[in-house]
């Protein structure tokens, strides 16, 4: 197996468990911990990370939206504005129809329509574009259920789960020296966490050299169901959500190079129930902050 092989086994490995041990991944691949560890630092060199997934309702944040913005002239004010604000975690110049892609999680509609109207109000901003999300269903690769949190975070689990949104591998007791607990007591936490559904340990690709990342927008009759379970079998999908307003999915495939997009979206327009297609490139994703 080569290098390049071995570096991938390792990241669906760390996909359906982001706390493997290295020796456990050594064990389950057959390969050495010295080959694992660097397996996992090149994936590291490539952008590949391992962080904890929450569905934005854990943390309060009900309204999501994508926004889509045409910007006329230089871009460096409105990056600048957009990776400032609290309220929008994910920023990318894209390719395509439109100049930038954005999402916003807020608490409410009231807040999520003063967000839109600030953008919309920058310099240089052309046209906006908006879907709400209806619901979130995968991230990360990982499938996203919406959550059934037994009782409501307090604030020694929120910052745990922002600990593992930095990095989904921490230890224990680190986390546990940054919170005040004890190891023990932090890994109970963590455990019920993941068990309730809070968050999920996943692994988050960022574009590099030769990485095409493809977002997408179709249309759907009201077959939905049946059209999202294709959609999730499709390899690549990374991130799907659900929404109303121009489109009735919203999501991101990520591809390892121009031709394997071209074959992607073939796949994806040959989906039953998708009537129309419109997608676009990241160029550089500026922001991803989820936590």
């Amino acid at each position: 197996m080569t290098v390049d092989e071995v570096k991938e086994a390792v990241a669906l490995a760390l996909a359906s468990d982001g706390r493997m041990s290295v020796e456990a991944l050594s064990r389950s691949l057959g390969h050495s911990s010295a080959a694992v560890r660097k397996a996992m630092a090149a994936l590291d060199d490539d952008g590949v990370a391992v962080r904890a997934v929450v569905h934005p309702e854990v943390l309060g944040l009900a309204t999501c939206a994508h926004l889509r913005l045409r910007v006329d002239g230089p871009l460096d004010h409105v990056l600048a504005t957009l990776c400032a604000r609290p309220e929008v975690p994910f920023v990318s110049h894209v390719a395509g129809a439109h100049t930038l892609s954005a999402e916003v999680r807020v608490a409410d509609r009231k807040t999520l329509a003063a967000v839109v109207a600030a953008v919309a109000a920058l310099p240089g901003v052309a046209d906006v574009d908006l879907d709400e999300y209806l619901d979130i269903v995968r991230d990360a690769s990982l499938d996203l259920p919406r959550p059934e949190v037994a009782h409501p975070l307090d604030d020694i689990d929120r910052a745990l789960v922002t600990e593992l949104q930095a990095d989904g591998r921490r230890s224990f007791a680190a986390m546990g020296e940054q919170v005040g607990l004890t190891t023990a007591s932090t890994r109970s936490r963590v455990l019920r966490l993941i068990k309730t559904g809070a968050l999920r340990i996943g692994v988050r690709r960022q574009p590099g050299p030769g990485t095409v990342q493809v977002g997408y927008r179709l249309s759907a009759p009201a077959a939905r169901e049946e059209t999202l379970a294709a959609l999730r079998d499709l390899p690549g999908m990374s991130y799907l959500a659900l929404t109303t307003g121009s489109a009735d999915f919203v999501g991101t495939l990520t591809c390892a190079s121009p031709s394997d997009a071209s074959r992607a979206l073939t796949r994806l327009r040959a989906v039953p129930g998708v009537r129309s297609l419109q997608s676009w490139t990241h160029l550089d994703v500026v922001k991803e902050t989820y936590a």
